[in-house]
């Protein structure tokens, strides 16, 4: 697998294009297996998340959450993708949803919202 970053990752044109939704990311060398790249390559990322129904459980949600995040270690020895993942900006307001109230428990738990 071989990475081909933008020309230019920087500008006005770049800015406009990334919008509020998507970022920045270095993708480095030797990331993953296989990877072909000698160096770090310039990419975007989009920020995602994981949705739920507003009546599931809030029990469920939280332990759905707290297993996740207890466990971050794991998901990112499998997804090296995965280590800029971060609880703050995971439990941060984007757009308009708002977050679950079992997932709003472990976050204010876990110190990263009041």
């Amino acid at each position: 697998m071989r990475f081909i970053g933008p020309e230019s990752h920087e500008g006005e044109a770049v800015e406009k294009y990334l919008g509020k939704w998507r970022y920045r990311a270095e993708v480095p060398a030797g990331a993953y297996d296989g990877q072909k790249n000698d160096t770090a390559v310039m990419s975007f990322d989009t920020a995602v998340g994981i949705g739920v129904r507003a009546d599931l459980d809030e029990d469920t949600v939280y332990n759905i959450t707290k297993a996740f995040w207890d466990n971050i270690d794991q998901v990112t020895s499998d997804a090296p993708w995965a280590e800029a993942l971060s609880v703050e900006f995971a439990a941060s307001q984007r757009g308009l949803m708002e977050l679950h109230p079992g997932a709003a428990r472990y976050y204010r738990e876990a110190g990263v919202i009041e």
